[in-house]
């Protein structure tokens, strides 16, 4: 699933131009920010974009359409998460403001000239952006449907999956897709006032997500150099993803080998270095490997143990931030 931009990054279309033939001495009402005549802003977004050519002054009205509207987008989205979580979600108001801020990064599809005024002394182009809000509604509405459809898809395959691995990469496709079309609903609110009907609730798809990735038992070892430092990492690493781990044999159980390479290649102009790599592996239920992923790891520092201290923290980091994703993507071949 890809986000926002995405969807609505593309060719842009422009296929209107007026001001063709002579040009009025006096600027159009649009040029000096009132709005348009033809292109009330209640049936379109619009933007203005100056430029010595008419090319340049063009981009820029389309690049100006979209960054305003990537500012309604995630003003929007901000607001409706401090309502949602309130006052004590200040941390986490932020992060998806911003998260939101990124990935809409529109260039919008469906982007027309409208119109097109020249200066006469200075031979500066004005050029209007406009761009339909119900059609771009309805392109938005549409593919929120195939989103829909798609996470339809996934809990069945959810449903359906024998291997609970599989059954977690099915579900975490879905809360990915509604992840997307929250984004696409923020965006249609923006162009028509209203959004489009919820279907399937991201938070109860989190709260099966969670349910079922505690079900799920991991066997943790730690192999190579400072095995028992990095299987305690890989243990507390696997309960923070939400699994559980077990002690033991554990039929039931999938197992998790962290193995770390580690070389001292000693002093360097002042500074000891440790340098290596540190690879995991899923093995399911009966033994059989499932696939493995590696990390490169280095440390340095003005004296040995520093930088092997150094060099074990990159391990803890690479094991702690997006351990689930790295197990499901393992469990589904899709990380060698």
């Amino acid at each position: 699933m890809r986000s926002l931009a995405l969807f609505l990054a593309g060719v842009l279309l422009a296929v209107g131009c007026a001001g063709g033939g002579s040009r009025p001495a006096e600027p159009p009402g649009w040029v000096e920010g009132a709005e348009p005549a033809e292109f009330p802003r209640a049936r379109y977004l619009t933007a203005v974009g100056t430029a010595d050519s008419r090319e340049s002054a063009q981009d820029r009205a389309r690049a100006e359409l979209a960054r305003a509207f990537e500012v309604h987008v995630a003003a929007r989205t901000q607001q409706e998460d401090r309502l949602e979580f309130g006052a004590g979600a200040t941390r986490h108001q932020a992060t998806l403001g911003q998260q939101v801020a990124t990935r809409t990064e529109v260039t919008l599809r469906g982007v027309e000239i409208g119109e097109t005024w020249r200066e006469p002394e200075s031979g500066r182009y004005h050029v209007l952006a406009v761009l339909d809000r119900q059609r771009a509604a309805s392109a938005l509405r549409e593919a929120m449907a195939g989103l829909d459809a798609a996470t339809s898809r996934d809990l069945r395959q959810a449903d359906e999956a024998e291997d609970p691995l599989h059954a977690l990469a099915a579900l975490a496709r879905g809360l990915e897709a509604q992840r997307q079309r929250a984004e696409y609903q923020q965006a249609l609110r923006v162009l028509t006032g209203a959004g489009m009907a919820v279907r399937y609730e991201p938070a109860v798809l989190r709260a099966r997500l969670a349910s079922e990735a505690a079900a799920i038992p991991f066997r943790t070892e730690g192999r190579g150099a400072h095995p028992d430092r990095v299987a305690q990492t890989l243990r507390a690493a696997v309960v923070a993803a939400g699994f559980q781990v077990v002690e033991g044999g554990g039929e039931d159980a999938y197992r998790l080998e962290a193995v770390l390479e580690l070389e001292d290649l000693g002093q360097r102009d002042g500074w000891y270095w440790q340098r290596g790599g540190l690879t995991l592996r899923l093995l399911d239920r009966a033994g059989e490997p499932r696939g493995e992923h590696r990390w490169s790891v280095r440390g340095a520092a003005t004296d040995r143990t520093t930088a092997e201290r150094r060099a074990l923290e990159q391990v803890a980091d690479h094991l702690r931030e997006g351990l689930r994703g790295v197990i499901i993507d393992l469990a589904t071949g899709r990380t060698e």
